[in-house]
């Protein structure tokens, strides 16, 4: 059985540009709501971790704080460092690009 040569259903330029309107608008909301909102002055004081450093803070929390319960700080529990390590590893989305 031979494949047909057309498949699909072909979008019509104004309802491709609505879609691609309504993803972007969606980005933008998600992209818009702020998790921690921090002055430049708190920015610069706050601690960081960099791209390279992260396989070993996810080891930490994930592996050796629960092993190691008598070495946890008492202003951070488990369930809180996890929720902060995966707020870290969010990136923002990029606006929908039509192919």
């Amino acid at each position: 059985m031979p494949m047909p040569s057309k498949m699909g259903h072909q979008i019509a330029a104004p309802e491709k540009a609505a879609i691609i309107n309504a993803l972007n608008t969606a980005l933008n909301t998600l992209n818009a709501i702020k998790i921690v909102q921090l002055t430049a002055k708190e920015r610069k004081s706050a601690q960081s971790a960099s791209e390279k450093r992260m396989p070993y803070i996810e080891h930490a929390i994930n592996t050796l704080a629960p092993q190691f319960p008598n070495l946890q700080p008492g202003f951070l529990s488990i369930a809180d460092a996890r929720n902060d390590l995966e707020t870290a590893t969010i990136q923002p989305l990029k606006p929908f690009q039509p192919l």
